[in-house]
């Protein structure tokens, strides 16, 4: 048998089968394969890294195999980790290591080469500081032959440079976190498509004057206002967050501005309101566009005299707040339904900032995910590298995100939580909620004819349907639902 060219022709067929049924596939086939040849008895994927001290499974054609993260801080985080990993390696006897294993490091009884008897370990590639490595596991001594590695390697050559393409390096360098970033104060993250909106942080959060934040549900409006009140001479004070929508109309004024004992039905104290509450720092007003006219006159005189009356109590309360609003509304539609104050917009949009909805920038999707890898791995514990197809990345780039950023963000947690067993993490997979396609008007088709025009489209497409058959079964007026006489009426009545 011509074997270097039986493996090469396989291993087209592997490369095949992967790009259309997945990795399982793939490495099944390859296992039965390499059978014709070789007593091999299972096939694993895993990537490692001494620099970052870890080493992860990725693939195992055992279905009861490792699915455990193993640190270099282990005496045995893999077989042989004193030899190169990228130079390819044979073992025809693993007795020897299996006794010294378990003499050094008891948890070794769980690792594959513990439960074999013979070993082929090639090195697919390097993504960052992980190299990517590919095992082939024998149950008897002595049976791989020094031209295997070359036969192997021309076997798994198609394959590997599928998975090099597929297998993206989002890997998360963890820094000492103590508390959660967002996107805008982590240093490390570049957002292209949020450029404008960062320069102009930096520009106004040097000043006083108010912010009207400007975008769609989800796009991060908050963490816009945050970043703003971090970089200005507030930064000391209080950051007071208020959902203007989620409070009734009829106690929003009594938040805002407090209100003294006795200035209405349940006034059994006095409260300050959420502008006292935010002195010398920064409130956020969200969804502005929710708060009634009568609130917005309260707080028109605030921004004006940059003081606070409590209800029920005339004396003024000065306070020195900075005033950042948002809202996903159209807000001069609404000063022109009368809904919305326009001297109260102006004295809020001093500094209008418009964040852009995430499907105008798909190239923020892949640092975004890495941001919110980076918070999962510090929530849940532990340093991990995560992959992405290119499946997967047209799946996120194709999608049109309605939910923009706060829905990505959930997306990473629930494919993180799906992928991860075991202190492990596989290449993520996004479950992404199919579109509705957008319901086309007819009459935007048909051009918004008049009821006549209407009439006369239809009866003719009607006397096309029935060929001309204007009475009996089958017929127009039996589809129209009219009289004969009515319809020799109105097709006279076009003549």
């Amino acid at each position: 048998m011509d074997t270097l060219n039986f493996f090469k022709t396989n291993g087209e067929t592997c490369k095949i089968l992967y790009k259309t049924n997945g990795l399982d596939h793939a490495m099944h086939l390859l296992l039965k394969i390499i059978k014709n040849v070789y007593p091999v008895v299972r096939i694993n994927i895993l990537c490692g890294s001494f620099q970052d001290k870890i080493f992860i499974p990725i693939f195992d054609t055992d279905p009861n195999g490792l699915a455990t993260v193993r640190t270099t801080d282990n005496k045995f985080p893999i077989v042989a980790y004193d030899s190169s990993l990228l130079d390819p390696l044979i073992i025809n006897d693993l007795a020897p290591y299996q006794k010294q294993a378990v003499e050094e490091d008891p948890s070794a009884v769980d690792l594959p080469f513990y439960k074999h008897s013979a070993l082929i370990r090639l090195p697919l590639f390097i993504k960052g500081s992980f190299t990517y490595l590919i095992n082939f596991w024998s149950n008897k001594v002595n049976t791989f032959p020094p031209h295997a590695v070359n036969e192997l390697q021309t076997l798994i050559k198609a394959i590997k440079e599928e998975l090099y393409f597929d297998f993206i390096d989002i890997s998360i360098q963890e820094d000492t976190m103590k508390t959660k970033s967002n996107f805008f104060s982590d240093k490390t993250l570049t957002l292209s498509g949020l450029e404008n909106v960062v320069n102009k942080i930096n520009n106004v959060a040097k000043t006083n004057c108010s912010v009207l934040i400007l975008g769609e549900t989800g796009v991060g409006k908050e963490v816009v206002a945050q970043s703003i009140h971090k970089a200005s001479q507030y930064s000391n004070g209080p950051f007071v967050s208020l959902n203007c929508g989620a409070i009734p109309q009829t106690l929003i004024e009594s938040e805002l501005f407090g209100y003294v004992k006795g200035a209405f039905t349940g006034a059994l104290s006095q409260k300050a309101g959420y502008f006292e509450y935010a002195d010398n720092g920064t409130i956020f007003l969200d969804e502005i566009g929710e708060m009634p006219l009568t609130a917005q006159v309260h707080l028109l005189r605030v921004l004006d005299q940059r003081c606070v009356q409590r209800i029920g109590n005339p004396t003024p309360i000065p306070i020195n707040v900075r005033v950042i609003a948002a809202t996903n509304r159209d807000l001069k539609k609404m000063i022109a339904e009368g809904t919305f104050r326009q001297d109260l917009y102006y004295r809020l949009a001093v500094y209008p900032i418009h964040i852009p909805p995430l499907r105008e920038r798909k190239s923020d999707i892949i640092p975004l995910i890495k941001h919110f890898i980076k918070l999962k791995n510090h929530e849940m514990g532990i340093k991990i590298q995560a992959t992405l197809t290119q499946k997967e990345i047209q799946k996120l780039t194709a999608y049109s995100w309605p939910g923009n950023i706060r829905e990505l963000r959930q997306l990473v947690e629930r494919a993180m939580i799906d992928s991860y067993k075991n202190r492990i993490i596989c290449p993520l997979s996004f479950d992404i909620p199919e579109e509705q396609k957008e319901i086309k008007n007819t009459f935007d088709e048909l051009g918004w004819p008049t009821l006549q025009e209407l009439e006369e489209r239809y009866i003719k497409a009607v006397l096309e349907k029935t060929k001309g058959k204007l009475s009996g079964k089958d017929s127009a007026s039996e589809l129209l639902g009219i009289h004969y006489t009515t319809l020799r009426t109105k097709l006279k009545n076009k003549e």
